[in-house]
């Protein structure tokens, strides 16, 4: 073989090696960050403020005790199938600090942030988004939190006044939201967890809620051909307004008191559009609505809502505690069982129906 041959087999074979070792070392980073190799990624190893660039990895697990804070917007800061623990070493409390505009992912999918006596907080002039990642550690929000499509959520997400959480995707949340603070559900989510509003504001357009949802003081919730399902989720109503313009509240069981689907104990349950309420159960009164007194239940002018296949001991349908059910659209009612009384509609004395 002659030798430019020879020297051309090698450059083949050099060049095949090469575009192997592009595919394999780190493969699953391959997609999006190239295995961290190159320069713009930085190495995040403990606490401290990291402004020396947009780009920061984990290479291993790391226990941060103290202060931890991305100071550039526009970051990115990727778990890569890795631990961060957080450690309360400071008087605050808070670990992780975001002043700015913050992306947190997982390009393996493995990773985690977990806390120890320590939360993630996000500042007034800060803007947190989750992406495919799983917190276990408490979060404070102050400004902006966006829960992206395979986002966990397991510590208690803090919505204070002026604050505003957007959840996408399959993410799974437990939200606490206090007055001034927004929820905003997009079209298509599903989420689980839990959210409760104290004072705050709740918006989910056609979504799927498999979380229990529980509306109180003055706050509002609306639901806009939105799903909400799964045991123990009964939408609690005890003040505030909850709207339910069209969807399904639909298979709950609530086996620890009134209530299958929805329970107004106080505060009112305004239902628009075309609402099926179904499939629900309660272990005692009102499969499918449970309106007690203090509460208020209106089918508005226009309306279609139907109650049927719910299971309670009493008021299989619905039961009226006392409180106030005004109809003035169509209300259908058929096909609930109720083991004592009232398979469709049970109103107990001093019950308001107009």
């Amino acid at each position: 073989m002659k030798k430019s041959s020879i020297r051309a087999a090698l450059l083949r074979g050099l060049v095949c090696l090469a575009a192997l070792a592009l595919v394999l070392p780190g493969a699953v980073f391959a997609a999006d960050h190239g295995g961290h190799t190159d320069r713009a990624w930085g190495e995040v190893n403990g606490p401290g403020e990291y402004s020396n660039g947009t780009k920061f990895y984990l290479s291993n697990d790391v226990t941060v005790e103290g202060a931890l804070k991305f100071s550039n917007s526009g970051t990115t800061f990727c778990l890569a199938g890795n631990k961060l623990l957080l450690r309360n070493g400071n008087s605050s409390g808070r670990n992780l600090q975001v002043g700015a505009s913050l992306v947190i992912e997982d390009c393996v999918g493995s990773g985690c942030i977990e806390a120890s006596d320590a939360e993630i907080t996000v500042e007034k002039t800060g803007a947190l988004t989750l992406h495919g990642v799983r917190i276990t550690a408490p979060v404070t929000v102050y400004n902006t939190l966006n829960v992206e499509d395979g986002s966990t959520v397991q510590g208690n997400v803090t919505v204070e006044d002026g604050a505003t959480v957007n959840v996408s995707g399959a993410s799974t949340v437990n939200l606490t939201v206090k007055a001034g603070g927004t929820v905003n559900i997009a079209e298509g989510a599903t989420v689980s967890g839990s959210i409760t509003l104290n004072d705050g504001s709740l918006k989910a357009n056609n979504a799927t809620l498999s979380c229990k949802l529980s509306v109180n003081g003055t706050s509002t919730a609306t639901l806009t051909g939105t799903t909400v399902t799964g045991n123990g989720n009964t939408v609690t109503v005890n003040g505030g307004t909850c709207t339910i313009n069209g969807g399904k509240i639909e298979k709950i069981s609530n086996n620890s008191g009134n209530g299958g689907g929805v329970c107004v104990n106080g505060g009112a349950l305004i239902v628009s559009g075309v609402t099926q309420i179904s499939s629900n159960t309660a272990t005692t009164n009102g499969g499918g609505v449970y309106v007690a007194s203090g509460g208020t239940c209106t089918i508005t002018e226009g309306s279609e809502m139907t109650i049927t296949g719910n299971t309670a001991e009493n008021g299989g349908g619905l039961y009226v505690d006392g409180g106030a059910l005004i109809v003035n659209g169509v209300t259908k009612i058929s096909s609930n069982t109720a083991t004592t009384n009232g398979g469709g509609v049970y109103a107990a004395a001093g019950s308001e129906w107009a």
